[in-house]
């Protein structure tokens, strides 16, 4: 490779490593106890848009470029189905054995999953509503979130603690929030964990608990519903470190070649 086409390379990979990110900004989604739409914010605590048609929601989860937006009633939870620019795809109902969802989180496939006030985890299909228990938890006004590997609860009015769990619900791990939790979401950017609470309050935290910062939505309902995503992203854009390492990884291997 002579000196000037590898300088080349490695100014386009520059260029394009300070330009290019993820395709829009990841923003939290919060339901605030059934007094509210479900509410948009972006993760520093600016208020951004309210979602859905039916204001007594309580959670959301992303799927498939969606949001699901929960409107429970016992044995009669209706998930409003919203595309971009807050449209209205349809209605599905899950009945979850008769309980009440608190907090909706993403699972993929097709899936999402639904947190109880009983304090028991479901799949429920995007389809139609159909569901499949997953675990009880033993605790009660749980949230719930997907890693993409383990799933996350929170021990709701029963006690502090934020669990990690595998599919079948064993704990994995666990850390104290210091006070009840109710809504939990998983940061795709940085594999950190956003945590609902009382008053209004939203705290963030590395997956050890490690209190990162946080911001109150200025309501003083409780947080029972958080999500993490971008409505009408399906696939993410590659960051700029993934971006230059594929970029360079192509030109090397185009300049072995000749």
């Amino acid at each position: 490779m002579s000196g000037k086409r590898l300088v080349a390379l490695l100014s386009m990979v520059l260029v394009l490593a300070g330009t290019c990110g993820y395709a829009a900004a990841t923003s939290i989604f919060i339901g605030h106890d059934t007094s509210q739409l479900e509410r948009e914010y972006q993760k520093d605590g600016t208020f951004i848009q309210t979602w859905g048609a039916i204001g007594s929601a309580t959670g959301a989860a992303i799927e498939g470029g969606n949001l699901y937006i929960v409107n429970p009633s016992f044995g009669n939870n209706r998930i409003e189905r919203r595309g971009p620019g807050n449209t209205d795809q349809g209605l599905i109902v899950a009945t979850v054995n008769g309980q009440w969802i608190e907090d909706l989180g993403n699972f993929g496939g097709g899936f999402i999953l639904a947190g109880t006030f009983e304090g028991n985890v479901f799949k429920i299909s995007t389809a139609d509503g159909s569901f499949v228990p997953l675990f009880s938890t033993g605790k009660s006004y749980i949230g719930v979130t997907f890693d993409g590997a383990n799933i996350w609860t929170t021990g709701g009015l029963t006690d502090n603690f934020v669990y990690k769990r595998a599919l079948d619900g064993s704990i994995l791990d666990s850390f104290d929030a210091g006070e009840a939790s109710g809504g939990i979401g998983y940061d795709p950017d940085d594999g950190t964990l956003w945590i609902g609470h009382f008053g209004g309050k939203v705290t963030h935290h590395l997956q050890d608990g490690t209190l990162l910062g946080g911001f109150t939505t200025g309501f003083g309902n409780y947080l029972d519903g958080l999500e993490l995503g971008t409505v009408g992203a399906v696939d993410r854009v590659p960051g700029p470190a993934s971006l230059v390492l594929l970029l360079l990884g192509s030109g090397l291997l185009y300049f072995r070649r000749r």
